[in-house]
């Protein structure tokens, strides 16, 4: 579905764009005619391989009109501590891009084609070890379980490399947040986070 020569030429054009833009990530399921979840696979098979750039893939779901956000697939390729079953009553950080997006198309309601789903981007900064992350995610309703929405993210460890490679990295509309791994762990006050 998509050819290793093909889709190395587009992610070569989406990296090199000098600002961020959902519309080239949207154009590229279009193209290639595939499902979030299968452009960023395919993303996280090849970036490492031929741009040596560091990044982790994660899938979460939610249930509509609940409260908690399942991790159910992940790729870690970059050692990103990713909580998965450190507790049976912990939240994952509602800072995270793929909880916000989850809580974005939960509020949007049913979409009526490809280009009303949510693409997201956030410049995310662990509170504890100062690790940054570019992430960028897709969020959608299944289509075999409308009542479950799904999130899929890959997220590029932020280093020197990654700052040759993806250009539109210090785009300042790419929104940075602070965030910590559940919210039961979090150094921040209730004060600082109104998300908890």
């Amino acid at each position: 579905l998509m050819p290793r020569a093909q889709f190395l030429e587009d992610l070569q054009t989406f990296f090199a764009a000098r600002s961020w833009n959902p519309k080239n990530l949207l154009d590229m399921l279009a193209k290639y005619n595939i499902t979030p979840e299968m452009l960023l696979y395919r993303m996280s098979e090849l970036v490492p391989q031929f741009f040596g750039v560091k990044l982790h893939f994660l899938r979460f779901h939610h249930a509509a009109g609940s409260s908690e956000y399942k991790l159910i697939k992940q790729l870690n390729m970059n050692r990103l501590l990713v909580p998965s079953g450190i507790g049976l009553a912990e939240h994952h950080c509602r800072r995270w891009l793929s909880v916000r997006l989850l809580r974005e198309i939960a509020a949007m309601g049913p979409l009526q084609n490809v280009e009303e789903m949510p693409v997201g981007i956030q410049r995310s900064e662990f509170l504890d070890s100062r690790d940054q992350f570019l992430c960028i995610g897709f969020a959608r309703q299944l289509v075999l379980s409308p009542e479950i929405y799904s999130r899929v993210l890959i997220g590029f460890r932020i280093d020197a490399e990654l700052k040759n490679t993806i250009h539109f990295l210090d785009d300042p509309a790419i929104p940075q947040e602070l965030i910590a791994e559940t919210c039961e762990r979090c150094p921040l006050t209730p004060d600082q986070c109104h998300l908890r």
